[in-house]
């Protein structure tokens, strides 16, 4: 009595390859929120100087110039660094991009993943967005946040990857 063997399925599932995927951007309004968010801490300052030293008033005419041009300087990275940043979903991981000047690429496998969390802050909730954060087996160093995005894209993207894993709640 011979038993007979099924074939061997030997296809390999690729996904493709992540340097030649164009990543989704974020929101358009998450380079304004966070320049918006850094204009308000750097407000403080001026004012606290303002308050406690009287001759900040005096020395305030000479550096006024240097100061304003840091200022548009550092928003107009901020801006352009938050413009850089993307993310990418694939059948079996999640992507984030990073990096105006120093590129960096975090890949995070859908498999390792034991918590998916969708939070919004004041400031984000006032701009109709949300961060995706997605942690793994690991701690904090295993974590991927993808910060910036629609409030409807980070629920989506959550239910799609709970989906994929098997583990959607309805």
């Amino acid at each position: 009595m011979e038993k007979s063997i099924p074939p061997i399925n030997n296809e390999v599932l690729i996904s493709p390859v992540f340097e030649s995927i164009t990543p989704q951007r974020l929101s358009r309004e998450y380079p304004w929120l966070t320049v918006f968010s850094a204009q308000l801490i750097l407000l403080i300052l001026p004012v606290l100087l303002f308050f406690l030293d009287e001759q900040f008033i005096e020395h305030l005419r000479y550096l006024a110039p240097f100061v304003a041009a840091a200022w548009l300087g550092l928003s107009a990275f901020m801006y352009l660094h938050c413009r850089a940043k993307g993310y990418q979903l694939r059948d079996q991981d999640v992507s984030l991009y990073l990096g105006l000047v120093f590129k960096k690429t975090i890949i995070q496998p859908i498999s390792r993943l034991q918590h998916i969390e969708v939070t919004q802050g004041p400031l984000e909730r006032m701009f109709g967005l949300a961060t995706l954060k997605l942690f793994s087996a690991g701690g904090a160093s295993h974590s991927l946040t993808i910060p910036g995005l629609k409030k409807e894209t980070a629920e989506g993207l959550r239910e799609h990857i709970l989906d994929s894993k098997g583990l959607a709640v309805e």
